[in-house]
């Protein structure tokens, strides 16, 4: 996706409308190399250039039309050194670096990672550390550091583990990785217990038991303080079943909704319990299904309800199709809506999410199989109520913001991939993807009339070839001798 895609629509002048903006970068070149040493060394080398992307936005009086770039000629590169070590242990470090010449900005990230495990295999120390750096023209350097161990049993009935994350308020891997939110501390413990051979009706049944606090990292802070469970078993006729409970006891004080620095927003205690479970998939038809309820403690009567239900038709070995349906429903939500010169404006709303995918595998042979994935999300989100954001993070009526922020986004996307093995670990395959975006401030309520309207927006249709060849080294140094 092109990194400023979103910024186009903050460029609109009145009257105008984007008519055109892809959601995907053109590639012009992909080259990867790997390949591993007798002594256990592997190495990795990737590289990739994107055209650039533009929006073309459309005056609707005028009929004038106008281009925005969304993000120049970029070039991605990737180096990555990993060791293999005794007992199936490894050393690694990775390089990512991403560079835009017209704008003279660069990302580059550089992580080691290990991960050492005893003889038996049942206990386990492993680590990470790295280094985000930003260069841009006139403005200054951000270097930002991350780092996360671990230690863990992870053989037996018995088992435990417990780990630390930190991420200062500068490290960014985003150009090249994704990094939801920075600037915490998080240290996490779990314990849990489990019958892995079969027992009565059951062929395997564990419990865990699991606590995370997190704070932040440049004030020390408090976030969040979490506890859980959850319990899972597998039944002799191959049936699942598992239920989950979470709580945060003591809030939580949110250090990002607020879109400020320092700025906190006050989330009261909340409780969240769940169940799933699952039919036998050796069956011709069979299921998955999921579903949770959560509810807070404060004043403003917030609730969400999600569930996910996966019926799956397996016609004959070759051929199998799976649909999957995902509602979410948040009554009396509460978030960031705005920002005035003198107030942070939030929205309490109801927010319904519907996620409706399809999935289907076709295998000719054990050469050639073809797949082809189609999922169409649908989010929308209408205000009842604003507020101010106070500085001690709790919420003040505003009865005078009467702005619209209604939201009505719609993604339609189409996957189709076939692949043929025509050598051994060589690979061709012919790629179509197929891509709507729709975004509007009037909610549609019916489903149907929604996806009518979904289909009237612009599409973006992408062809690809890629051929994936293996050069066995060892067999062509063999044949020249």
């Amino acid at each position: 996706m092109p990194k400023n895609i979103w910024d186009a629509y903050g460029d609109l002048d009145e009257n105008e409308k984007i008519i055109e903006n892809p959601s995907e970068t053109q590639i012009i070149n992909a080259t990867k190399v790997t390949g591993r040493t007798k002594k256990g060394l592997g190495i990795g080398f990737f590289n990739a250039m994107t055209l650039k992307s533009e929006a073309v936005i459309k005056d609707t009086l005028s009929g004038a039309e106008r281009n925005y770039t969304t993000q120049p000629f970029t070039n991605y590169n990737i180096f990555v050194f990993d060791q293999n070590l005794k007992n199936n242990s490894y050393a690694s470090i990775i390089n990512t670096n991403m560079i835009i010449p017209n704008s003279n900005y660069t990302a580059n990230v550089t992580a080691a990672e290990f991960l050492l495990k005893n003889k038996n295999q049942n206990y386990v120390f492993g680590g990470s550390a790295g280094l985000s750096q930003k260069y841009q023209e006139q403005v200054d350097t951000d270097l930002g550091v991350k780092y996360n161990f671990e230690m863990a049993k992870t053989g037996g009935k018995f088992r435990f583990g417990v780990s630390q994350d930190m991420v200062d308020d500068k490290f960014d891997s985003n150009d090249m990785g994704f990094l939801l939110y920075n600037n915490y501390m998080s240290t996490e413990a779990e314990v849990s217990y489990q019958i892995l051979q079969p027992y009565k009706n059951l062929l395997q049944w564990q419990i865990r038991f699991d606590s995370e606090y997190e704070n932040q990292f440049n004030t020390g802070n408090f976030m969040h303080w979490q506890i859980g469970m959850n319990m899972f078993t597998t039944f002799k006729n191959q049936w699942d079943f598992g239920f989950f409970f979470d709580m945060m006891p003591l809030g939580e004080d949110d250090y990002y909704e607020a879109r400020q620095d320092n700025q906190v927003y006050k989330i009261a205690p909340a409780v969240a319990g769940g169940t799933f479970f699952g039919s036998d998939r050796r069956k011709k038809i069979s299921f998955r299904a999921f579903i949770m309820y959560w509810t807070s403690n404060s004043v403003y009567n917030q609730n969400t309800f999600r569930a996910r239900v996966s019926p799956t038709w397996r016609v004959n070995d070759k051929l199998r199709f799976t649909v999957t349906v995902a509602p979410s429903i948040r009554k009396n939500d509460i978030g960031y809506v705005d920002e005035l010169p003198d107030t942070i404006v939030f929205g309490r709303r109801d927010r319904k999410t519907i996620t409706n995918t399809f999935t289907t595998d076709f295998t000719f042979n054990d050469k050639m199989s073809l797949s082809l994935r189609a999922r169409h999300y649908w989010s929308s989100a209408t205000y009842k109520q604003f507020y101010n954001l106070n500085t001690d993070g709790t919420l003040l009526e505003n009865d005078s913001y009467n702005e619209n922020n209604d939201i009505n986004f719609n993604a339609f996307n189409v996957d189709m991939v076939y692949t043929w093995r025509f050598a051994p670990g060589s690979d061709l395959l012919l790629v179509w993807k197929n891509s709507v975006y729709d975004f509007d401030d009037e909610v549609v309520d019916d489903y149907l009339d929604n996806l009518a309207n979904t289909f009237k927006a612009p599409q973006t249709n992408m062809f690809s070839i890629k051929v994936l060849y293996y050069l066995d080294y060892l067999y062509l140094k063999k044949k020249k001798h």
